[in-house]
């Protein structure tokens, strides 16, 4: 018999100890105690029970159930906690939580959700108990208190204390915004404000704009009993310094009108189009002048005043224009480089510039001045071709001293050699015909005679050579001024020799007209190189 009584002890001692190990908190708590309403108002409470926390609280009342089947009595905990939040922690079982109001201000109807005050919950779960509370119209202005019991099968709690505020039955305006913070003349500016419906009824609330305590523009919205909405109005902003109000006009009987409307400063400044166009427009004259320093000083403050606006199609274009100048103060940049470096003698580099310049005006597809630069280009690639020797020239001979004169020499020996060959030729033709007449029957004769005239007969290829001999004489008479004879007068001399060797291979006879002029132009010719000698 002690047997089993001990051993019964110490089982039931093992399942005491595991059922406080395994034992799950249940957190009782209101979701929204304080509440705001007026007179003729409603508010729902929301409690939630939660059975899932493993956190055993501070001063909570613990229960073990024992092992009888009718549990005990437990007595009140010792030392409540202060806070609205009762906390049970009971074995891993289902509990049973029981509500009943302790507590209920004067006049108001207060129930749960329902009409359901008991409540089952299972360890891991949570659920949500309602309690409704609707306030008398003519219940006053003030602060009040809803006092919640809480019972359970292990034992009575701390009472929940929810709280609520009655309002005066009117319409107030919470809070007034307006967008973009910085607003511009001719901008326009989006006005919103927050209305809250504190009367007991549902109402459609007419609200204004109101700028310098001037009506702008009237709305109606749809506002529910105890409800806050938004009311957007738009507004072209005006230059200057303003009052930016909105008004919700007021319900009769309203008590209190001092907050129905709500104002805020707002400073608005002026877009400096005019300005802005008139600078881009100098800008645009300078470029086209040519003053890429100038246009991009005022390109710049041009961009300044669109980006106040905005206008982000001109601050595009004064980005353009502004890239635009800074290539054409490179190109002349270039340039002037180049000149340096031609005049300090390092061509390469010089031409190696001028290609850059070119291709940054090619860039900008400005053909004039890329055809400028080009033009510049060639002038300096031929002033830098080398000279065809380049060893410097050995001191000068006898003969270059003395060349002139030599040179005078030649000409007259050459000119004397000519005029005796002229004459010695004149003869031999006028007896050539002698000379080839052979004694032969007569008829042979009219043959010699016949193939004579036809070789006197002029070709169209002497003729040819006649004529160029006659435009060459022509033509050389017209260059060789007496400077030009001066400076080239061993050219002149080959030339003169040339044009007699010419004269005296050409057939006589051809055309009597031209042969004279031929003889005169070589005379004066002649004449002009000896009157340099």
């Amino acid at each position: 018999m002690k047997k089993i009584l001990c051993t019964t002890l110490i089982f039931f001692l093992f399942l005491s100890l595991f059922l406080e190990v395994s034992s799950e908190a249940l957190l009782i708590t209101p979701d929204n105690p304080d509440e705001k309403t007026f007179p003729g108002g409603k508010i729902e409470y929301k409690i939630i029970l939660d059975y899932t926390g493993a956190e055993k609280p501070s001063k909570t009342h613990t229960y073990t159930p024992p092992p009888t089947t009718v549990p005990p009595t437990p007595s009140p905990p010792p030392d409540p906690p202060t806070s609205s939040s009762t906390h049970l922690e009971i074995g891993a079982k289902r509990a049973t939580v029981k509500f009943s109001l302790s507590k209920v201000p004067e006049g108001w109807d207060v129930d749960f959700k329902y009409g359901i005050e008991t409540y089952s919950i299972d360890p891991g779960d949570k659920k949500e108990v309602f309690l409704i509370a609707k306030v008398p119209k003519e219940t006053e202005i003030g602060k009040y208190e809803i006092e919640v019991k809480i019972q359970s099968d292990a034992g009575v709690y701390d009472p929940l204390k929810l709280k609520a505020e009655v309002l005066e039955k009117d319409l107030e305006v919470l809070s007034i915004q307006y967008s973009p913070e910085d607003p511009k003349d001719g901008e326009i500016v989006s006005v919103m404000a927050q209305v809250r419906n504190n009367s007991p009824d549902d109402r459609d609330v007419k609200t204004r704009l109101l700028v310098d305590y001037n009506t702008m523009e009237y709305q109606t919205i749809p506002i529910p009993s105890g409800d806050t909405k938004s009311v957007v109005f738009t507004w072209i902003a005006v230059e200057g310094d303003h009052k930016l109000g909105v008004h919700a006009l007021e319900i009769p009987g309203e008590p209190d009108k001092s907050n129905n409307a709500l104002y805020v400063d707002i400073t608005v400044i002026k877009l400096p189009i005019g300005e802005a166009d008139a600078l881009f427009q100098k800008a645009n004259t300078y470029y086209y002048n040519g003053e890429f320093a100038k246009a991009k000083q005022y390109y710049n403050l041009a961009k300044e005043l669109y980006e106040q606006i905005p206008n982000q199609d001109r601050i595009d274009q004064c980005n353009l224009m502004i890239e635009n100048c800074n290539k054409y103060l490179q190109a002349l940049a270039l340039i002037d480089q180049a000149e340096d470096a031609f005049e300090a003698g390092d061509c390469d580099k010089a031409i190696e510039l001028y290609n850059q310049a070119i291709s940054i005006y090619e860039e900008l597809k400005d053909t004039s001045r890329m055809e400028e630069a080009k033009n510049r280009l060639e002038e300096i690639e031929e002033a830098c071709k080398p000279p065809l020797t380049t060893t410097p020239p050995p001191p000068p001979t006898f003969f270059q001293k003395y060349k002139t004169y030599l040179a005078a020499l030649v000409v007259i020996a050459l000119l004397l050699f000519l005029y005796f060959m002229a004459t010695a030729k004149k003869p031999k033709k006028k007896k050539e015909p002698e000379k080839i007449v052979p004694v032969v029957p007569v008829i042979k004769e009219e043959k010699v005679e016949k193939e004579e005239k036809k070789e006197e007969k002029p070709t169209m290829a002497e003729k040819e050579k006649l004529l160029k001999l006659h435009n060459g004489t022509e033509k050389i008479l017209k260059t060789f001024t007496p400077e030009y004879i001066k400076d080239h007068i061993e050219e002149a001399v080959d030339v003169y020799s040339v044009l007699i060797k010419e004269r005296n291979e050409m057939k006589r006879g051809i055309d009597p007209e031209l042969e004279e002029k031929i003889e005169k132009n070589i005379k004066a010719i002649e004449e002009k190189i000896f009157s340099q000698l």
